[in-house]
């Protein structure tokens, strides 16, 4: 499990930062905050599967 959310964490971050999108933006756009997202990032939070249908809206990304 901690692999995946390893994972996770890194593949949200690079999408982010290909986006050129700061924590705050992609927060307005998610209606996370950027504290979630920065322990999201960090492989310091689980993510749950709304949490990650709204970041994925919000990278205009695939869940997938």
């Amino acid at each position: 499990m901690a692999f995946l959310i390893s994972l996770l964490a890194q593949n949200l971050r690079r999408k982010r930062k290909e986006k050129n999108i700061s924590m705050k933006e992609l927060g307005e756009k998610s209606d996370l905050s950027v504290a979630q997202i920065s322990k999201l990032e960090n492989g310091k939070a689980d993510p749950s599967v709304s949490a990650l249908m709204r970041l994925a809206s919000g990278l205009t990304v695939s869940v997938a």
